[in-house]
């Protein structure tokens, strides 16, 4: 069930989205986009290789009216070489919208910025406290000692 993309998308629009990514060899990688560069390098998050046999694709040619069943392998994080990516296709869309993921993620960076504050008053407390405690001077000079 393709997802609507309109046809002038970039690789950039496409990132969290769930990608099928045909390679020169005839193999499938189902996974989503996490990054890519100027090669066309992909990097594909929960990807899962299909492949047919050749056992299978022997069997098929003698009986058109079986249903090839892929191989499937699951990869985990993966990098693809942009070299032998042939094309790519839209599975679905990202679960949360560009505006969710950005809302999320101003959540996340509030709490670490509260916990950076609350870590630096514990310091701030740690620090008054250690002033207030009584210690020997830094430097003293021994009984006889003149200066020039």
């Amino acid at each position: 069930m393709p997802a609507t993309v309109s046809h002038r998308s970039t690789l950039k629009d496409l990132i969290d989205y769930k990608l099928r990514v045909l390679s020169q060899d005839g193999r499938v990688y189902v996974g989503t986009l996490l990054a890519f560069d100027a090669h066309m390098n992909l990097v594909l998050a929960d990807c899962v290789e299909e492949r047919l046999s050749d056992h299978h694709v022997r069997n098929l040619q003698k009986d058109h009216a079986q249903r090839p069943q892929p191989e499937r392998r699951v990869l985990g994080l993966t990098i693809l070489r942009g070299e032998h990516v042939l094309t790519t296709l839209v599975e679905s869309p990202p679960l949360q919208s560009k505006k969710e993921r950005l809302r999320a993620e101003g959540r996340v960076r509030k709490r670490l910025a509260t916990k950076k504050k609350a870590a630096g008053a514990a310091v701030a407390r740690a620090a008054a406290a250690d002033r207030t405690r009584p210690r020997a001077p830094r430097f003293q000079a021994p009984p006889g000692f003149k200066k020039r």
